[in-house]
């Protein structure tokens, strides 16, 4: 009766767990799926850096809406740091300004070509004015309209 029991115990195959081929199968397809998830991601650098051109550009017009309302000009001054609102006081004096047209800072160090200071409230309206600023391979303008609204062109 023992070598029954032997014979049926033989028959029987033991699951030891995954071979050494089947684990590498299921490594090569989970690399292949998260590197084609990653290129599907879009760019945090661009992403950061035209979200910031959008709050410069806004801030320009809230600027330019808050000078014309209390007839004192703001100053804006951009550099490759970031960019500052200032507000005419009394003897030339500027005072900086808080929200929503706060002092901030570029995500990564910007370069810059064109105007980078402006008096809004004082320029004239035929005045032109525009900057275009660089990060890495990213570049963008933003300029004054005839309409005296600044607008936002990112240029590819």
């Amino acid at each position: 009766m023992s070598s029954w029991i032997r014979i049926l115990e033989t028959g029987k195959k033991k699951s030891q767990g995954f071979t050494l081929i089947e684990f590498l199968v299921v490594l090569v397809i989970l690399s292949v799926v998260l590197g084609l998830a990653t290129l599907r991601l879009p760019n945090q650098d661009q992403r950061y850096f035209q979200d910031r051109l959008e709050q410069l550009t806004a801030g320009l017009n809230i600027a330019q809406d808050e000078s014309v309302i209390t007839g004192v000009p703001i100053l804006v001054q951009i550099d490759p740091v970031g960019w500052r609102f200032y507000q005419l006081q009394a003897r030339n004096q500027f005072r900086l300004l808080q929200s929503p047209l706060a002092p901030q800072v570029w995500h990564k160090k910007v370069e810059l070509s064109g105007l980078t200071e402006l008096v809004i409230g004082q320029e004239s309206i035929a005045e032109p004015w525009s900057v275009e600023i660089k990060q890495e391979q990213f570049k963008a303008q933003i300029s004054k309209t005839e309409m005296r609204l600044f607008q936002l062109q990112i240029i590819r």
